[in-house]
């Protein structure tokens, strides 16, 4: 499984959110790479399952990407569930891939080369 020690909580408008803990007090939970896991039925009438990272990034600088975002919940404003250490790996999976994600290298960030501007349309 994952050596990540991953929390679910469901923040006060009933999102699923799912991140790595980084750390607990006894007021907050501060989730590095926060998610949602969001679950809709598709057209067959079985539940799709997605995870959505909270802050994309294509937003952060490539040290931003390798150190990970921090969000923190008040544990007065969330329902605390224990169901982190439970999770399917195909949901464990599907999460770390998001993660993975964040520290890659955007190549779309690059400076485009100049050239003549193109007109769409006459003025």
């Amino acid at each position: 499984m994952s050596d990540k020690n991953l929390k679910i909580i469901i923040d006060q408008v009933g999102r699923t959110i799912i991140g790595e803990l980084a750390e607990e007090t006894d007021t907050s939970f501060v989730l590095k790479n926060a998610a949602t896991i969001y679950v809709q039925p598709n057209e067959a009438g079985q539940l799709q399952v997605q995870t959505i990272p909270l802050f994309f990034k294509e937003f952060l600088t490539l040290e931003g990407r390798e150190s990970g975002a921090l969000f923190t919940y008040p544990k007065n404003c969330v329902t605390d569930t224990d169901t982190g250490s439970l999770l399917d790996i195909k949901l464990v999976n599907q999460y770390e891939k998001i993660v993975d994600n964040l520290s890659s290298p955007d190549t779309a960030t690059e400076t485009p080369p100049e050239g003549d501007v193109v007109k769409l349309f006459d003025e």
